[in-house]
């Protein structure tokens, strides 16, 4: 999904800018060479690199595939310090709880469409969890995830029309649905009020 980060000011997000050139100028790239490996335009990355623009996460991932690295090492690239070892790690119980005023906010890049990020930054491309609503006609539409990636919709309110690839839906209050997302895919909102929705993206990549 193309998505620009747009939290509240009590959230701390990364600082996915001064990562980004960073990273750029230590692998000895200028803003075209980084814009031909990544298809972001050089203007793009200048923005972004400057504060001037919050980069969508279709973006961020393309820049970390042209900085050959990863949308966590963008985003967080202080998280693996704070890792526990093996043997720690075998012995610890995850409990993580965020309030809701913490999460962060995302704006899609379409009219009508929110998103609430359930899921921290650290687990981008890995499980991701997605609270969005729609309002009445708008559309998100999605690019390919990578191959063996999943999505389970569940419709908590409203009226929506699912895509993914040849196969559509239509979905009522309650109703569940999932589907391949390494396709282009969408949902529509075909009702007379805002539709809300829960989404979990699970990246499954297939194996060579």
């Amino acid at each position: 999904m193309s998505n620009a980060i747009n939290a509240p000011a009590e959230n701390h997000l990364p600082d996915v800018a001064s990562r980004i050139r960073e990273l750029r100028k230590a692998r000895g790239l200028s803003l075209d060479e980084l814009a031909l490996r990544s298809f972001v335009s050089k203007s793009m990355i200048s923005q972004i690199e400057g504060n001037k623009t919050n980069p969508t996460l279709a973006m961020i991932w393309k820049i970390a595939q042209g900085l050959e690295t990863t949308v966590q090492e963008l985003l967080e690239p202080d998280s693996s310090d704070d890792e526990l070892d093996e043997d720690e790690n075998t012995s610890e119980i995850l409990f993580s709880h965020t309030r809701k005023e913490n999460f962060n906010q995302i704006t899609a890049e379409k009219p009508g469409v929110h998103f609430r990020v359930l899921t921290p930054m650290s687990q981008a491309e890995d499980l991701e969890i997605y609270r969005i609503s729609l309002r009445p006609g708008a559309v998100l539409d999605s690019q390919p995830h990578i191959p063996g990636t999943e999505e389970y919709l569940t419709l908590i309110k409203g009226e929506l029309e699912v895509s993914a690839g040849e196969n559509s839906g239509i979905m009522h209050s309650g109703d569940f649905i999932m589907y391949n997302a390494d396709g282009m895919h969408s949902m529509k909102n075909i009702g007379t009020e805002t539709a809300e929705v829960h989404l979990v993206v699970r990246f499954r990549p297939e194996l060579s």
